[in-house]
């Protein structure tokens, strides 16, 4: 991974009635949620991989190089697009430097743009950070982890609410079940709310809403899951970045992906111990055969699904994940290109069919030179590094190093920045830009004294993230993750990982065990933000009737299903 230390660069619930989702809605579950814990959980120590930007030219230090410059704040009621990107790691993203051009758009966005170099996510799954993102809140303090489970507490005010009451118009665009759930709290504040599709096919519904309120001050928010495994680029884009060789048994198109999912579900049905294994009773199988003699047909899946009992439907998901991580080995590279490749004709896709649409109204509506544009990530992905190939496990760099460009109508040169920036920052600087007063819970903080002077020094000594199960914090050089449920009989090395991100940037080698001063620090600074950060958390919410056990305990362990 990129080195990020100054030294190197000096150098209500969610909707009840999920048991009558339509197969399309199903996969969009399956598409949010089950992947990160499918693969096998690496061991965290040395390990012999490849970075997945090794076949791409990295000109990091060059790209993101330092140099002063002062900007002042003006006041002004500017418009504000805050478009969040799933699964997006900074440095698959040619605006810092990434070899491949995954993102032209944005590359030209950021010529005009504060770039921050060392941006970090404040846990590394969607439902979480999310939520840090639109409250100003740390994970500890929302307490928003688990999806058909936990809420935003009424207590507190998100970004949409606060500009709603300053007189702005907002709409949201999303796929929202279940991480981004309108009535867990995330659709509050807009007056109007959409679900985005992946592909993008309705992005002329942001272009129309920009459109009917160019005249007025307006907010727009967005999170595109496009990137999402499978990994499916826009189909010109499929190839754009595939340099030849084996494709492994990657589905290539969304018929091969429904035939092996297809065939997957029946090899599950037949495994003990599997999600799939007595779902469906001999009897219901024995009635339909047709549905079960291994010819597929597309009507097949939304069959299955139907059959499968109430309190156990949510598991068709599961297998959707478990049909993409079947085709990935990470320890296969020359299949792991390809893989990637596909993870990068995906950035592009998002480049092309999201954000450069939108830039281009703004600009055709007359509203861009009063609109500030925020472009982040909600968390980032392992292409293979750590062995492994998706996210939601041990908060290495992959999972939560995110790109963050803001582009301010009256800066007219590209700025980078240095300081550690993280997700619950984001509504405290777009409240400060504005001029309007944060609520009374911010614990992010406005990163507009980094723009005004982007040397000035750090806001943050350390970052947070939190899920669940596990907790970190980050300095400029060092990073500590802790297990949460660990034995506190146990030696402390054995549920906590201190990594040198200087002499180790890739996170090979935990060296908890011989660096006891930083890790007495680092410990004292986890434990003590986790112990006195103000909670707004009201009650313990319960599981939905209709989530088994099983798959209770895989949420509460995982955040995912």
């Amino acid at each position: 991974m990129i080195n990020t230390s100054d030294r190197e660069r000096k150098k209500k619930h969610p909707t009840r009635n999920i048991l009558r989702l339509s197969i399309a809605a199903v996969l969009v579950l399956s598409l949010a949620g089950v992947w990160a814990i499918i693969r096998k959980d690496p061991a965290p120590a040395e390990e012999n991989w490849i970075d997945s930007t090794s076949k791409a030219t990295l000109k990091w230090n060059e790209t993101t190089a330092v140099t002063k410059h002062l900007w002042q704040k003006k006041s002004g009621k500017y418009n504000v697009v805050l478009i969040t990107v799933n699964i997006l790691r900074v440095d698959h993203v040619s605006a810092y430097g990434y070899g491949r051009k995954t993102t032209p758009a944005l590359d030209e966005l950021a010529k005009e743009s504060f770039m921050f170099n060392n941006m970090f996510t404040n846990s590394d799954y969607t439902m979480p950070n999310m939520m840090s993102v639109i409250t100003a809140l740390y994970p500890v303090a929302h307490g928003v982890f688990d999806a058909f489970k936990d809420e935003l507490s009424p207590r507190v005010r998100t970004l949409a609410e606060v500009l709603h009451l300053s007189g702005y118009k907002s709409s949201w665009y999303a796929l929202q079940m279940p991480h981004l759930d309108a009535n867990v709290g995330f659709g509050r504040g807009y007056d109007k709310v959409v679900q985005l599709h992946r592909d993008h096919s309705n992005v002329d519904s942001v272009i129309n809403w920009i459109k009917e309120n160019k005249d007025e001050s307006f907010f727009v928010g967005i999170n595109s899951r496009s990137i999402h495994p499978p990994y499916m680029p826009p189909p010109e884009y499929k190839d754009a970045f595939f340099a030849g060789g084996s494709k492994g048994s990657i589905a290539t198109t969304e018929e091969e992906f429904k035939k092996a999912w297809y065939h997957k579900i029946l090899e599950l049905m037949k495994t003990p111990g599997s999600c799939m294994y007595e779902v469906i009773d001999k009897k219901t199988v024995a009635d339909n055969q047709e549905v079960f003699n291994g010819e597929f047909t597309r009507g097949k899946l939304f069959k299955i699904q139907e059959l499968i009992p109430e309190d156990k439907k949510i598991r068709f998901g599961f297998t959707h994940i478990l049909t993409f991580s079947s085709m990935i080995n990470p320890q296969d590279r020359e299949s792991m290109e390809y893989a990637i490749s596909l993870y990068d004709g995906c950035v592009l896709g998002i480049d092309q069919k999201l954000i450069k649409p939108i830039v281009q109204e703004l600009k055709e509506s007359g509203v861009y030179d009063n609109t500030i544009i925020i472009v982040t990530g909600d968390h980032g992905e392992s292409l293979g590094e750590h062995n492994y190939v998706g996210h939601n496990l041990h908060f290495y760099e992959q999972l939560i190093h995110v790109p963050l460009l803001i582009r301010h109508p009256d800066l007219k040169a590209r700025v980078n920045i240095g300081a550690l920036a993280q997700s619950t920052d984001i509504m405290p600087t777009i409240l400060d830009l504005l001029n309007i007063t944060q609520p009374f819970h911010t614990q992010g903080k406005s990163l507009v004294p980094l723009l005004e002077d982007n040397t000035s020094g750090q806001i943050h000594d350390y970052v947070f993230g939190q899920k669940r199960s596990q907790a970190y914090v980050r300095s400029d050089n060092w990073k500590l993750v802790v297990d949460l449920d660990r034995d506190k009989e146990q030696e402390i090395c054995s549920w906590a990982r201190l990594y040198n991100i200087v002499a180790d940037p890739g996170e090979r080698q935990s060296v908890c065990e011989t660096e006891h001063v930083v890790l007495k620090t680092m410990i004292e600074q986890l434990f003590g933000h986790l112990d006195s950060t103000p909670k707004f958390i009201d009650k313990e919410y319960q599981f939905l009737p209709s989530v088994d056990e099983k798959t209770r305990k895989r949420i509460k362990e995982t955040g995912y299903w």
